[in-house]
């Protein structure tokens, strides 16, 4: 039997804002932006967190304080390269024995106007 492999996601936007300002607001203002409708955990999401570090923990955090896991940091290059272990399984649940990555690139056109691209590969 033949396993077919999914393609990688690519998507790409310009924003209205200097390159550090847009992924400041994508890596420690994610708690803000990220739709809280979006979580594996069983609670009322909170927040949601990427720690900005190279081995950091990308998470949700519940209203109750419980926290669930999704991955981690594996590159943080403040202020244009950003790439992170995407840990759920395709039971929706978090797996650290599965793992594709999710990258982001933020590239300055303008002082207030940079072009980010996301890929998650090895889906």
């Amino acid at each position: 039997m033949k396993t077919i492999k999914p393609a990688p996601v690519r998507r790409s936007v310009e924003v209205k804002a200097s390159v550090e300002r847009a992924f400041d607001v994508f890596t420690n203002g994610f708690g803000s932006w990220w739709p809280h409708s979006h979580t594996i955990s069983k609670g009322k999401l909170r927040t949601a967190v990427i720690e900005p570090r190279v081995g950091g923990r990308w998470y949700g955090e519940d209203e109750d304080g419980t926290m669930t896991q999704w991955g981690h940091v594996l590159v943080f290059e403040r202020p244009n390269h950003l790439v992170l272990a995407w840990q759920i399984s395709s039971d929706w649940q978090f797996d650290p024995g599965v793992m594709s990555e999710v990258e982001l690139r933020f590239t300055p056109l303008a002082a207030s106007l940079t072009l980010v691209q996301l890929e998650h590969r090895h889906l």
